[in-house]
């Protein structure tokens, strides 16, 4: 139940929404080559804007527009105290882990990561905080990943027969920063600050990748298959590891520390 709805997402760094635009060029481009010949004859796939690759968190309902102002600020303190508390320890490097159709349609391509625990355990506060609220969706299961488009002009039977193993090439060869929590599309209540849902729900900041990766042969990213589900759309990816979080990162007077704030500016967030 997307659509157009407000969604609680995690904004991801700059390299892996690249690494991603470039997967979902790739199976728009030559969707036989990316996707298999399943989508050969008549069937396309329609990429999602850049702006939307992100990892959705929570799902809001259309009443997120209709809160009062009171019940609007009260959940936003609580947000923002459970991200604050959290944001240390949930800013960790996310590996990527594989290519596959979302089910149980299919015929959404996704990207699909592993995220830190703590990152699992702000999620179901979240959503529990959000359905207090009256606005959250009754999923209270979440499967991390990014969603890069949608395939049309498949039958269920042949969307089965599509495999994500041309994609390998395309997997990010660094894990993904979650950089914070936003919310994306819907509306919000009239004097609501939009302000609030794009910057006060920020992480502690991690540290880039390194400037250079190991060469992979024949001039083509590092990746791997296999590990999907069936044995299809897996391109699943073995990403090199960053250093943990730098501990005790700066906040003052409620703040983001100037080099906070321009990790985020380099990363195009603010």
């Amino acid at each position: 139940p997307s659509g157009n709805k407000p969604i609680l997402a995690v904004r991801l760094d700059a390299a892996t929404r690249n690494a991603l635009r470039r997967a979902a060029e790739a199976a728009a481009i030559t969707p036989s080559e990316s996707l298999g010949t399943a989508v050969a004859a008549g069937a396309s796939f329609e990429p999602s804007d850049e702006a939307h690759l992100h990892m959705d968190f929570v799902l809001c309902s259309d009443l997120l527009a209709k809160m009062p102002m009171k019940r609007l600020h009260s959940l936003q303190e609580a947000l923002q105290k459970m991200v604050g508390d959290a944001a240390e320890a949930v800013a960790l490097p996310m590996s990527f882990q594989r290519f596959e159709l979302y089910a149980p349609d299919k015929n959404f391509l996704v990207a699909r990561f592993k995220v830190p625990e703590a990152l699992t355990l702000l999620r179901r506060a979240v959503w529990r905080e959000c359905r207090s609220s009256g606005i959250a969706f009754p999923d209270a299961m979440w499967m991390p990943h990014v969603k890069l488009g949608k395939i049309k002009g498949l039958s269920r039977g042949q969307l089965n027969e599509v495999s994500c193993d041309g994609l390998a090439p395309f997997a990010p060869l660094a894990p993904a920063r979650p950089l914070g929590l936003f919310l994306r599309g819907g509306a919000l209540p009239e004097q609501a600050d939009p302000g609030f849902w794009d910057q006060a729900l920020l992480f502690a900041p991690s540290p880039p990748p390194p400037l250079s990766a190991p060469a992979a042969p024949s001039g083509r990213p590092a990746s791997g298959r296999g590990g999907g589900r069936g044995g299809r759309c897996s391109g699943e990816a073995s990403a090199a590891r960053v250093p943990a979080v730098a501990a005790g990162a700066a906040r003052v007077g409620g703040r983001i520390a100037p080099e906070m704030a321009a990790m985020q500016q380099d990363l195009g967030v603010i």
